[in-house]
């Protein structure tokens, strides 16, 4: 089983779109990497390496998972908020809300609204730096949520098992299959089914769950939608990590300034990137900061306050070195 060759030569040709962040500067590497972990996971669930029929599998396996889960929804919703709270050590003043929901046939809230954003030339500079620092704490966000998602058979065993015995086997049948077919699936089919879903707001296999962070007059709390558990625990988790990161936002800016930051940094087509070369970005600093998961909440609250330049420090040399460096880990030393 190969890499699909777009992938290859977007990587390559460095036409990916994390070409000019330092911190992805070695995609070949991140790629395989995530690739041998992806196939080296399918594999030993499923010893399956024809590619179309893996494919054909995926679909297949989510709809055997959505009928298993219809008569756990209630448990697996709440299965799902007590282990990002217990994992995180989420305090309960932070509501965590969580549903099982078919976002295959819902619309998405996709704003195509083209702004008229105006810049200073001279800020662009620093703005370029921001926009680069975000995309580095979009990888951390989507690169823990995949470690989640691949995590499920370990962090969740005993709970699926005491439901329904089969829902464990199903839900590691589903991780394996959909993680390698992003790797497998030609990257243009890829984009232009994000590109649809994009212009119709209607989800597919790449778009099956929401994360937003809701704020009210009585505190924050994040609200997750998936089709099939899988989906809804990586959703949730993304929800958490976004709410802690959120402190790495610049204070000194412009209102159009930050919107000029979002447009560049969370574009939709990064989606697929993220998946294919962030959960190295996060293997690194869980390798780096070898930490109980409670302490990851304080960690990235102090990461996301560091500059570009510090983060591409971190990340590009020694990393045990460099967390030392900036203190990272101070309450542990």
């Amino acid at each position: 089983m190969n890499m699909d060759q777009t992938i290859i030569n977007r990587i390559k040709n460095n036409t990916f779109p994390f070409a000019n962040n330092a911190v992805y500067g070695n995609p070949q590497e991140m790629a395989n990497q995530e690739f041998t972990r992806c196939r080296d996971l399918l594999l030993k669930r499923i010893p399956q390496e024809n590619k179309m029929l893996l494919i054909q599998m995926a679909q297949q396996t989510l709809n055997d998972l959505m009928l298993l889960e219809e008569d756990y929804e209630e448990e697996l919703e709440q299965l799902a908020v007590q282990t990002i709270r217990d994992l995180y050590q989420v305090p309960e003043k932070i509501v965590l809300n969580a549903k099982i929901e078919d976002v295959l046939a819902a619309n998405l809230e996709v704003d195509l609204t083209q702004e008229d954003i105006k810049i200073d030339p001279d800020r662009l500079p620093y703005l370029n730096d921001q926009i680069q620092k975000r995309i580095i704490l979009n990888g951390l966000s989507h690169g823990s949520s995949i470690h989640i998602w691949k995590s499920i058979h370990h962090i969740v065993r005993e709970s699926l098992g005491n439901l329904n015995e089969r829902l464990l086997a199903e839900c590691d049948r589903y991780t394996s299959l959909i993680g390698i077919s992003f790797w497998i699936t030609p990257l243009n089919i890829m984009e232009e089914q994000l590109e649809l879903e994009k212009e119709t707001g209607d989800g597919s296999m790449y778009q099956q769950g929401l994360a937003e962070i809701e704020f009210t007059e009585d505190g924050a709390g994040v609200q997750a939608n998936g089709i099939v558990f899988p989906v809804l625990l990586h959703e949730l988790n993304k929800g958490v990590i976004d709410y802690l990161l959120m402190r790495g936002l610049p204070q000194d800016t412009t209102a159009d300034e930050l919107r000029y930051i979002y447009q560049e940094a969370d574009k939709y087509e990064h989606e697929v990137w993220h998946y294919l070369l962030s959960p190295v970005l996060w293997k690194t600093l869980l390798d780096g900061c070898q930490t109980e998961s409670k302490n990851i909440p304080a960690i990235l609250s102090k990461l996301c306050l560091l500059d570009y330049q510090e983060l591409v420090d971190i990340f590009t040399g020694d990393i045990k070195e460099k967390i030392k460096k900036y203190n990272i880990l101070r309450k542990q030393f």
